[in-house]
């Protein structure tokens, strides 16, 4: 379930910046995920930044891990996915416990 999020802004680093003082938490504690020039500014802020495959050059620079699948066909998951090895879970008990 989302609580809370943030649409409809083309300023997304000064909106990420409201809402984490909001929160009481970090940009260091944000992933983010991005494909487009609007993305650089936040994903250079955040703690971990991915690019999409398909993203364009300037937003796969910026980015700290760049996905392999492209927007809308597998990248999202990817992330998920490499943030939980990063935290040391275990996605195959994950997905045998939601069963």
């Amino acid at each position: 379930m989302i609580d809370k999020y943030i649409f409809g802004t083309h300023k997304k680093l000064e909106a990420m910046q409201q809402f984490v003082k909001n929160e009481g938490i970090s940009l260091e504690n944000i992933a983010f995920i991005g494909d487009e020039l609007n993305d650089v500014k936040l994903l250079e802020a955040c703690g971990l930044g991915f690019a999409v495959g398909d993203a364009c050059q300037h937003t796969k620079d910026a980015a700290t891990i760049l996905c392999k699948e492209r927007g809308g066909q597998g990248a999202f998951r990817e992330a998920v996915e490499t943030l939980l090895k990063l935290q040391e879970y275990d996605i195959n008990e994950i997905v045998i416990n939601s069963l």
